[in-house]
């Protein structure tokens, strides 16, 4: 079988799990504190995931910043898994050791996912606005995948790795990248 498909489906892999894991802890906001019971997002649910949560008790502000933590860190472990496929595959080199092909479709996902896999393995994995390298990764990201913010990249305490505007295209251009170099 050809190299690309196996390594296409294990991305694949990991975004179903990413997927399944995030339909348990979907993104919530403010409006959801007193509720307790409700389903995950339409976003999963169209894909297969309609999870339904009673809580037992209404929800409050800590439920719902424990949950989007939660959510973050999972999001943040697809990015480093993923570069661990694209690296343990020489599908791109070690960061220091050569560079990402940029005449390859969707070197710039794959750019990012190893730009954010050093920032997330290698620290706490929250973002600091006033570390010009990770401030400038932050904008990148924000132009690169146009992402609508609630907070500017100096008032931001994460990186914006939301799954359908950041997570999902860059997936597909890391795959992308994969069957080119391997072909």
């Amino acid at each position: 079988m050809d190299k690309s498909i196996i390594l296409n489906e294990q991305i694949d892999i990991q975004y179903e799990y990413l997927l399944s894991l995030r339909s348990l802890f979907p993104f919530m906001n403010d409006s959801m504190i007193g509720q307790s019971a409700f389903r995950t997002a339409p976003f999963y649910r169209s894909r297969g995931f309609d999870i339904h949560f009673d809580f037992g008790r209404e929800l409050v502000p800590e439920d719902i910043q424990k949950n989007e933590s939660i959510g973050h860190w999972i999001n943040q472990n697809y990015i480093i898994r993923i570069c661990a496929i694209l690296e343990a595959n020489e599908i791109i080199p070690q960061e220091g050791k050569g560079k990402i092909d940029q005449t390859i479709e969707g070197w710039e996902e794959v750019e990012l996912v190893r730009r954010l896999r050093n920032q997330f393995a290698h620290s706490m994995g929250k973002y600091d606005p006033n570390e010009p390298e990770e401030k400038k990764l932050y904008e990148r990201i924000v132009t690169h995948f146009n992402v609508t913010l609630a907070k500017s990249s100096t008032e931001a305490n994460e990186f914006p790795i939301s799954i359908d505007v950041v997570l999902e295209p860059m997936t597909e251009g890391c795959k992308k990248y994969i069957k080119t170099f391997v072909s």
